[in-house]
């Protein structure tokens, strides 16, 4: 008689895959559900700019006749030009020089003479889309534009912290990105500028390199590595300013590069075939080259500004585009931006406060600037550990029973 045990092992297999996949399926469908109401939230919370809320008996003032909002600012209305123009000219070329439009000559060219024009053109684009579903205004895709794209942050911030730890800190990191503090007075409804894109654009830029970084497999690699680069491709396409995170996308790979130096003692030729500085040669070699084909160089301009915004020249007060105090009027500044800004506007008793303008109340208050500092932290303990370089107790103790059991430690 055949016994039934021959098939056990090979039965227990087949249990053990399908309930796998069934926890697979499971998880990626609680992700899904998850991303989709934080992108609600993010949503929602920007709903009352829709409503003028805060304009009180002079909310007709702010409203066309057509009984449309206003768009927020100046750039917004660039922008929406822009989006018109794309609109009837589908083929006009993503970067574009200033000189040849008539209407900015009276604006002083900041960081370049060149302008990004990947916001008016998806704008444009999303429009064609729409109306054949219906008639809808370019307006009205330009009004409602803003909150979206800035809601959708929340999704690669999801996805790399819940590929390191659980669904929870994972909705965190969402709606901290999806909120956007920094931005989120710009992210609102009829706001339509270059703000509501840079909160998402960096993260499909940087957070896909590090991954890429951090993967063995050859063609994973290539797979972060082309998201990565479609991601420096879109934020080049849309600010003039992208240069900032191609520097600090040079700057992780140095130090990824010096971990490398450190950890592997095998010498030099041998750490050059390490999939960490492969991935990171390639990417750094592949954003230069987009760089290059947008815009034809790389512009250093953002990161002298950087190191001269930082420059006081008041007591105790930091100089916001300090360069431009000494020359008001500029038709390209708004006055709020030739204030100095202390760290604190309003005292200690402000540290919640998100709407005065010091710096810790700008970036959401002091409660999302130490969750931001302890999160960093937290990270680069963590790859700082992934790379060999901190050791937890755990494995120290793992080492120390194997040197005694060897006798290496004596």
């Amino acid at each position: 008689m055949r016994s039934g045990y021959a098939d056990s092992p090979l039965r227990d297999q087949v249990k053990t895959k399908e309930f796998m996949n069934k926890n697979i399926i499971r998880r990626l469908l609680a992700d899904v559900a998850a991303i989709a109401v934080i992108i609600a939230i993010c949503i929602c919370i920007r709903i009352p700019s829709l409503g003028l809320n805060g304009a009180g008996d002079m909310k007709d003032q702010f409203i066309t006749e057509e009984g449309d909002m206003y768009l927020y600012d100046m750039d917004s209305y660039y922008y929406l030009r822009r989006a018109y123009e794309y609109a009837a000219s589908p083929d006009m070329p993503l970067i574009t020089d200033k000189s040849k439009d008539p209407r900015l000559t009276v604006i002083k060219a900041d960081e370049t003479e060149k302008m990004a024009g990947f916001l008016p053109a998806f704008a444009a684009f999303v429009w064609r889309i729409l109306s054949v579903f219906g008639d809808i205004s370019l307006y009205h895709v330009c009004i409602w534009l803003g909150p979206v794209i800035a809601s959708l942050a929340a999704i690669p911030a999801y996805i790399f912290v819940r590929r390191r730890t659980g669904i929870l800190g994972a909705a965190v990191s969402g709606l901290i990105a999806g909120l956007s503090p920094a931005f989120l007075n710009h992210t609102g409804f009829a706001t339509f500028d270059t703000d509501i894109l840079l909160c998402l654009l960096p993260l499909i830029f940087l957070l896909p390199y590090i991954e890429a970084m951090q993967e063995k497999i050859l063609y994973k690699q290539g797979i972060w590595l082309l998201i990565s680069a479609a991601g420096f491709f879109l934020l080049a396409a849309s600010w003039a300013s992208y240069s900032i995170y191609y520097y600090l996308s040079i700057v992780i790979f140095i130090l990824i590069t010096i971990i490398c130096f450190i950890r592997n003692k095998s010498g030099f030729r041998k750490m050059l075939s390490l999939p960490e500085l492969r991935a990171g040669a390639a990417g750094a070699v592949i954003f230069t080259a987009i760089s290059f084909i947008l815009w034809g160089s790389i512009n250093t301009g953002p990161i002298t500004k950087i190191f001269t915004m930082f420059v006081s020249k008041g007591t105790g007060a930091v100089t916001v585009l300090a360069d431009s105090a000494e020359e008001f009027p500029e038709a390209g500044r708004f006055v709020s931006e030739l204030a100095h800004m202390p760290l604190l506007d309003g005292g200690i008793g402000s540290i919640f406060d998100v709407s005065r303008n010091g710096i810790i109340n700008r970036l959401g208050g002091i409660v999302i600037v130490l969750v931001s500092a302890a999160t960093i932290i937290f990270m680069v303990v963590k790859t700082l550990r992934s790379f060999g370089i901190i050791k937890n107790r755990k494995t120290k103790q793992a080492s120390a029973n194997n040197n005694i059991q060897d006798g290496s430690i004596y």
